[in-house]
């Protein structure tokens, strides 16, 4: 029986095979197959697998969690102080003490504490906000970097067919050439373009294989050739773009504008907090104290209270409220600027994307099954003698310049959508 299990890398599979006794020798063999096989990566298992190896989505998780614990602690009370006192004095009448002990405890009334918290909450809230951002960009990039992977390798399938073609008919060209059918020139033709092809297979490969090793470093892949990373050959669909309105309405639902907007929101707090820490803060203190009396044999004692209160003579953080007023004013600029940044952004994203998507619906009705059963023709036709080489040239280029700019085309809008998707903050 044979079973198919994961591996545990999650890219790789096993298969255990186990053999029945024999029954002459009821001898139990075990045999242990280890396979290296993988199995095609789709782009939702790169994302995910980028998600849990990226160092900078766990710096900025690391980074929200301390915010959060920050303003956890930004909403604790002062805690009090207990003060222990002995005081003794002597004199011609004897000896003269007391002892003292009392819990103080700062109150808090003029609201700096709230200030604090509400500030220290706003920016956690953007450390959070900025863990998504960092998630939407990431997402981009991995998909991005998986449409240019399967592009380069799709590009450099076709530059392989050709050279094939070419090859046939270079080949074809140097039997008619010893028939006197051919020129020589002819024939140089067709070995050059072979040689092209060749030159523009290579090159495809190594923008694939480059494109591979990042992806590979993005994903966590533990093989030993990032080149051999297997991907689905298929690039994302682009979805309906909608109008612009419709896409701008989405802004609010991008992570790094309600960052921006969290981290305004705490900057004007803490205005609040330094315009009020001039006011002054009581300590009030309560206990029990206990005194002798020189000439008298016994003690008293009794209860004490006290209020100590600071006079802002010197210091009324007039300098301090003004400062952080202006920097107040500059992370609601820097909002704003955001904002018109991101409305731009997706403008320009959205007015590209429909253009492209307007030429390949327009260039892909002349292109498919149609090319490939008009480049069998093209062959065939040459293979009988119908077409000359320059005929033959001809088609062949403009076959492999129509299907590489529709790849083009094609990688161009799934990489656009990606930039869009993170543009708006969601999928329009």
């Amino acid at each position: 029986t044979t079973s198919l299990a994961p591996g545990p890398s999650g890219l790789g599979f096993h298969w255990p095979v186990q053999f029945p006794e024999s029954d002459p020798m009821r001898i139990a063999v075990l045999l242990v197959v280890a396979t290296a096989q993988e199995p095609r990566l789709t782009l939702q298992r790169a994302i995910e697998l980028a998600r849990a190896a990226s160092p900078e989505l766990a710096s900025a998780r690391s980074a929200a969690r301390a915010s959060a614990a920050f303003a956890r602690q930004a909403g604790a009370f002062a805690n009090p102080s207990v003060v222990l006192g002995r005081e003794r004095t002597s004199g011609p009448d004897g000896v003269n003490g007391q002892v003292t002990i009392h819990l103080e405890q700062r109150l808090e009334v003029t609201g700096v504490r709230a200030a604090d918290r509400t500030a220290a909450r706003a920016r956690a809230s953007a450390a959070a906000a900025e863990t998504v951002r960092a998630e939407q960009l990431l997402d981009a990039q991995v998909t991005k970097s998986f449409v240019r992977l399967v592009a380069a390798r799709r590009r450099t399938a076709l530059a392989d067919r050709l050279r094939q073609l070419t090859d046939s008919a270079a080949a074809m060209a140097s039997r008619r050439f010893d028939a006197g059918d051919v020129s020589g020139f002819d024939r140089r033709r067709l070995e050059l373009e072979g040689a092209r092809y060749h030159a523009a297979a290579i090159a495809s490969r190594f923008a694939a294989d480059s494109t591979a090793t990042g992806l590979a470093a993005v994903v966590g892949y533990a093989g030993n050739e990032p080149s051999e990373l297997a991907v689905v050959d298929s690039f994302p669909a682009a979805g309906e773009i909608g109008s612009l309105d419709s896409l701008i309405s989405r802004l609010p639902h991008r992570s790094d504008l309600q960052a921006s907007e969290f981290l305004a929101n705490a900057a004007q707090a803490e205005v609040v907090s330094r315009s009020r820490q001039w006011i002054p803060t009581p300590t009030v203190s309560a206990g029990y104290k206990q005194e002798e009396t020189a000439g008298q044999l016994s003690r008293s004692s009794g209860f004490v209270a006290g209020v100590a209160l600071p006079l802002p003579l010197w210091d009324r953080r007039a300098s301090a409220t003004a400062g952080q007023a202006a920097l107040a004013e500059r992370a609601r600029a820097d909002y704003h600027r955001l904002r018109r940044d991101a409305a731009t952004e997706v403008r320009r994203l959205a007015s590209g994307l429909r253009s492209l998507v307007e030429q390949r619906r327009l260039f892909g009705r002349r292109l498919g099954p149609e090319a490939d059963l008009a480049l069998r023709s093209v062959a065939v036709a040459f293979a009988e003698g119908e077409l000359t080489v320059a005929q033959w040239l001809d088609a062949v280029r403009a076959y492999y310049e129509a299907q590489g700019a529709l790849l083009d085309l094609d990688a161009e809008i799934a990489s656009r959508w990606a930039d869009l998707i993170a543009a708006t903050g969601v999928a329009p």
